[in-house]
């Protein structure tokens, strides 16, 4: 699967997905989600749905319902909901690849895309309709001390509230 961002929209293999996704849009494309309730304040209820097989992590919340946000995990270990694995397909962000050993060195050398520091280690692009986020994260071997330089770890889309 290839997944094309730019602030246009999002595409998946060719098909441009709505802003923010329907559920009939992501149960085509990924399968069915393990789902794991996240308590927020008020009492209202986000639900994690974590799509194992594709690396792909979806926040949906209940009021109002949509899909707030989605992760694809380039190392799934540092990727909100611990996806069982990586995301398998290709991943662009206005045509730069998104690759699990993109440095911030090399992302922010590109001068591709224009791109705002956040906060520590992590840089965002904003669109009209929703707010990409690159994290970056050392990586370590199994349950050794993480060091080296950040990779980029994942990439989460921030979809801004339609109502």
């Amino acid at each position: 699967m290839t997944v094309k961002i730019s602030s246009n929209g999002v595409e998946a293999d060719g098909a441009s997905l709505s802003i923010p996704p329907s559920d009939r849009e992501l149960l085509s494309l990924f399968g069915t989600p393990r789902k794991e309730p996240i308590p927020l304040h008020g009492g209202r209820v986000r639900t994690r749905c974590v799509f194992d097989r594709h690396g792909v992590v979806i926040h949906r919340d209940d009021t109002p319902p949509e899909v707030s946000a989605m992760f694809f995990a380039l190392s799934a270990r540092d990727t909100p909901g611990f996806p069982a694995r990586a995301f398998p397909g290709s991943l662009l962000l206005e045509g730069l690849p998104l690759l699990p050993d993109l440095t911030e060195a090399r992302l922010t050398a590109s001068n591709s895309i224009r791109l705002e520091s956040e906060f520590s280690h992590s840089w965002h692009f904003q669109s009209s309709a929703f707010t990409v986020h690159l994290d970056f994260r050392r990586r370590g071997a199994g349950s050794s001390a993480r060091t080296g330089v950040h990779r980029l770890a994942y990439v989460s889309l921030s979809f801004h509230s339609t109502k």
